[in-house]
């Protein structure tokens, strides 16, 4: 079962509530509490009574969900691509980069299942980060197609992505090395 650290609660807030178009965010903390009431929370919630922001709204849920075990079902409703479908200015794709950056930290990660559907696992902490075999410049070269694809804002976002997740030959990478690596294979013809 899922449980995340308070810092990567309070980054679930601020992706949830929609802010900067991170995410399929809510319209009010009606909408948010009547989503978490399927879990059995503000059972007492009347509107009339009380006003949630949308974000006391998630940081009462998300919390309560937390430690009821109950977050992973959640979190797993909030990425079907479905929702995306009716929000255009979101990035679907972008917006899973995002919440995977958010979920990291504490081992976990959305990825998409072979049926097709997103849903989010843990990762092995001995083996996070997935190993690339080919040269540098050709992961660089990867991670700035998928920029151009929208994925990443920046190409030094692309690379700081590639550093968290990739390992080449057993080591670490460098968002640095990513991009002289990329420079030096482009001076030379290769991309």
């Amino acid at each position: 079962m899922m449980n995340l650290s308070i810092n990567t609660i309070k980054q679930l807030i601020k992706y949830l509530s929609g802010i900067e178009n991170l995410s399929v965010g809510y319209d009010s903390g009606d909408d948010v509490i009547h989503d978490f009431q399927q879990y059995f929370l503000f059972r007492d919630y009347r509107q009339d009574e009380l006003r949630y922001t949308v974000e006391e709204a998630l940081h009462d849920g998300l919390n309560a969900l937390n430690k009821d075990k109950l977050l992973f079902k959640y979190l797993n409703t909030r990425i079907d691509k479905g929702l995306f479908l009716l929000n255009e200015k979101v990035n679907f794709q972008k917006s899973i980069t995002i919440l995977n950056e958010i979920l990291f930290q504490d081992g976990y990660i959305a990825f998409e299942s072979e049926t097709g559907s997103y849903e989010i696992g843990k990762i092995d902490k001995n083996n996070s980060k997935e190993e690339y075999t080919d040269a540098l410049w050709a992961l660089a070269d990867d991670l700035r197609h998928r920029r151009e694809q929208g994925e990443f804002l920046t190409y030094e976002e692309a690379y700081i992505f590639g550093s968290k997740h990739y390992t080449h030959n057993g080591a670490e990478i460098k968002p640095l090395s990513l991009r002289n690596e990329w420079h030096k294979a482009s001076s030379a013809g290769r991309v």
